[in-house]
């Protein structure tokens, strides 16, 4: 009977250290893969940031060329761009006209009498 409960104790010791060795094992295994789910969701984060910010850059360079482009076609269309009509009329110089008025008849309705000198 002595005999049966030293091997049962070495077993039971035996396993309490493989349990004990488990326990930290597994600690240490939750341990780095938390670590590493942090990471990646820290590279996730960080290459979500570089791609809004090159999205934001290129977005950016568009408007530049595009603003450039107008500005050189508006430079380049008042330079070279003749007097429309509506720009002509306002420039051109028209023949005075003298206004004189006249009543008619004893009723006072004015009526323009133009003359051109």
């Amino acid at each position: 009977m002595s005999q049966w409960s030293l091997t049962v104790e070495a077993e039971q010791t035996c396993a309490d250290e493989n349990v004990a060795y488990l326990r930290k094992w597994l600690i240490e295994y939750k341990q780095r893969e938390s670590l590493s789910e942090k990471e990646g969701k820290q590279a996730f984060l960080e290459q979500s940031r570089k791609d809004q910010l090159e999205f934001e850059r290129t977005q950016l360079e568009m408007r530049l060329t595009y603003e450039t482009k107008i500005k050189e076609t508006k430079g380049n269309h008042t330079k070279t761009r003749e007097p429309t009509s509506a720009q002509a009329a306002k420039t051109a110089k028209l023949p005075k006209l003298n206004c004189h008025y006249k009543v008619k008849g004893g009723t006072n309705r004015l009526a323009p009498v133009l003359e051109s000198i």
